[in-house]
């Protein structure tokens, strides 16, 4: 699953962190990093948790097992087979 920009509540997940674990332990800059994340959630390729869920189901009503629901995400999707590519030995 690869859903590219897509604004959720992703970096708010410490609201269903057990309170058996206490609270989340932030590095000094945490915030400034977690804003920066957010910011990229939006911008003319953003789309919708209700798109990408849209996206989701019909790739399992299909049998589709790989998720990319944005062309922005290409270029990383073709980086990382690259990178899985000349890992894998060639017998």
């Amino acid at each position: 699953m690869c859903p590219g920009r897509t604004p959720t509540q992703i970096l708010e997940s410490e609201r269903n962190r057990p309170a058996e674990f206490g609270s989340e332990r932030r590095a000094p800059d945490g915030d400034m990093m977690r804003d920066a994340v957010r910011s990229g959630f939006d911008g003319p390729a953003a789309r919708s948790a209700a798109e990408v869920a849209d996206d989701v189901l019909d790739a399992v009503g299909n049998g589709r097992f790989r998720i990319i629901t944005s062309g922005e995400m290409r270029g990383l999707v073709s980086s990382r087979f690259r990178e899985i590519d000349g890992a894998t030995p060639h017998d």
